[in-house]
């Protein structure tokens, strides 16, 4: 009992320091540029521990400039602009190419992950980066889409232990299942359904003026992305042998284990609202 309380406590304590920190670099305008150090520093974590999921197939493989790379394809959001994205990105991933084609061993199977690994995550979090650049939305949408995604697991969770019985997916992640799945979509609706509302009682200026439908279907559809991502990086760790991603955050894992819908419903959520 005296370590389950411990975990909880050290999984508490570190939730409210995130939460604390997220918020702070999102909403402070003099923090700015500390937003984008930050999501650079959490998604290359990430990146670096996709590449050791990668490593732990295959110790031959390294991933020593797509990480440097990767990291530069995030730090591009900053200039919002889709296309300096893409350039580097596409740059990014040639000379990745380029360098395990030169190997004498080359194959397939080392380069296609360094590159994967560059639009999965890198390219996703540089929309992460141009979602809070969007001039008076920034903040609410980039607040709102961690709010979408941290309601639609939490209610996956909660929904999945109380009444979960149909696997969702029994060989990638064994407990959850389609109750939570429904659980979790009805929670992240709920939650830009209450948004939409208060938005109107409030008359808040800086939420976006979207109608009823529309925040459904953004609720809807980033419930559905998140989830994917969920089982997706599940995916990698189960392929790899290990339980999570790192143990950069006490009591939650690593940056893929936090962050994993994030980076799916990033681009998501961006092209939803500039279109």
């Amino acid at each position: 009992m005296a370590k389950s309380g411990g975990g909880t406590l050290t999984r508490t304590i570190t939730a409210f320091f995130l939460i604390a920190l997220t918020l702070s670099v999102i909403w402070i305008p003099a923090l700015e540029l500390g937003f984008l150090l930050y999501v650079c520093a959490i998604a290359g974590c990430a990146l670096y521990e996709f590449y050791k999921f990668v490593k732990a197939k295959d110790p031959e493989y390294h991933s020593y400039l797509a990480l440097p790379l990767g990291v530069a394809i995030i730090a591009s959001g900053y200039w919002f602009d889709i296309n300096i994205v893409n350039a580097t990105f596409a740059a990014a991933a040639l000379i990745v190419a380029f360098t395990h084609i030169i190997k004498p061993n080359a194959t397939m199977s080392t380069m296609l992950p360094s590159l994967f690994g560059l639009g999965y995550i890198s390219w996703t979090a540089a929309h992460f980066v141009m979602l809070h650049q969007i001039e008076g939305m920034g903040p609410v949408l980039t607040t709102m889409l961690i709010a979408a995604v941290a309601l639609s697991d939490t209610g996956a969770y909660f929904v999945g232990k109380s009444i979960g019985k149909h696997k969702l997916a029994p060989v990638v992640s064994p407990n959850k299942t389609w109750e939570g799945s429904v659980g979790g979509f009805v929670f992240c609706v709920a939650f830009m359904v209450a948004l939409y509302f208060l938005r109107e009682q409030k008359g808040w200026a800086n939420v976006p003026d979207w109608s009823l439908t529309r925040y459904i279907i953004i609720g809807a559809v980033l419930s559905v992305a998140s989830q994917i991502g969920d089982l997706t990086e599940s995916a990698f760790k189960r392929d790899a042998g290990v339980k999570d991603s790192g143990t950069i955050f006490p009591g939650h894992g690593g940056a893929l284990d936090r962050c994993d819908g994030l980076f799916v419903t990033a681009p998501v959520l961006y092209y939803l609202t500039i279109f």
